[in-house]
């Protein structure tokens, strides 16, 4: 008897429970969101099955070619129904050669706000409370994630010392506060969700800069910081230890050698960010 897909009326899909049972808790809750959204979809156009097969994956994999998803989406995607197979303890039936999709050559990598924008919503931001102006700081001058700010903004924080966990297996951040966002990074506990977040961010921008684009927000601003950083002659390895990465994304030649006896002191790192740092002006 063939199992029921889920609705927001119907059971959570009992190959869903599976996978998130296999996930548990060493993952990032992006990460577990975004595997099983692509599980899910997966399973929707696929169909449930006691075992797929070849054709099955090649047929999933045809649909994302004429839906015109990007690379990157695709490649999530199907990694996302490749660890439900592993989940369910299945074999996953095509090679690597077998999945061709015509693909642009220059997708874009994201969305990334402009330097003028990020100002505005600083400029913004200066004269709010919680959560609009904590956000604001934690995004422009570090860069978190949307789920790492609303970390921080849940916790609380005392405007002297920044700790936080990375999402997606980075390390965490520890970084001293600037005096000029003191006043900005000391307030309360504000228990808020990353669908809040984004709900904050769209206010702040139709009501102070302009009307958002689509695929804009937190991360827009994130990868606004880091182009500012590079641009300013900030080394990439410097970057790439300041924002918590894991060393297996760094392009360096021979990256396991240089993070493996490279570990710059933290309080270097926070004077050559904020030294060179694109938006920390515009809180004075």
């Amino acid at each position: 008897m063939g199992l029921r897909m889920a609705t927001t009326s119907a059971p959570i899909h009992p190959y869903l429970t599976a996978l998130a049972a296999y996930l548990g808790a060493r993952y990032s809750p992006d990460t577990v969101r975004t595997m099983t959204g692509g599980a899910r979809r997966f399973l929707a156009v696929v169909g449930t099955k006691r075992e797929y097969t070849r054709e099955d994956v090649l047929r999933y994999a045809d649909w994302l070619s004429v839906k015109g998803y990007k690379a990157s989406s695709v490649n999530v995607m199907l990694e996302s129904a490749k660890t439900l197979f592993r989940a369910m303890k299945w074999p996953w039936p095509v090679d690597r050669r077998d999945l061709h999709f015509r693909v642009s050559q220059d997708e874009s990598g994201g969305v990334v706000i402009s330097g003028p924008d990020v100002i505005a919503l600083i400029r913004a931001s200066r004269s709010l409370v919680s959560p609009e102006r904590p956000a604001v700081t934690l995004a422009t001058t570090y860069g978190l994630r949307p789920n790492e700010i609303a970390q921080v903004i849940t916790r609380g924080l005392q405007g002297n010392v920044l700790e936080v966990q990375t999402s997606k297996g980075g390390r965490k951040r520890i970084h001293t506060i600037p005096p000029r966002l003191k006043a900005a990074l000391t307030f309360r506990p504000y228990p808020i969700s990353r669908d809040g977040l984004h709900a904050v961010f769209e206010r702040l921008m139709m009501r102070y800069v302009r009307e958002p684009v689509k695929g804009e927000g937190w991360h827009s601003v994130r990868r606004a910081l880091v182009t500012g950083l590079y641009e300013a002659g900030v080394q990439s390895f410097y970057i790439h230890h300041w924002m918590g990465w894991k060393s297996t994304n760094m392009m360096l030649p021979d990256p396991a050698i240089v993070f493996k006896y490279v570990k710059p002191d933290t309080a270097f790192l926070d004077h050559e960010i904020y030294s060179h740092h694109p938006f920390l002006g515009a809180w004075e």
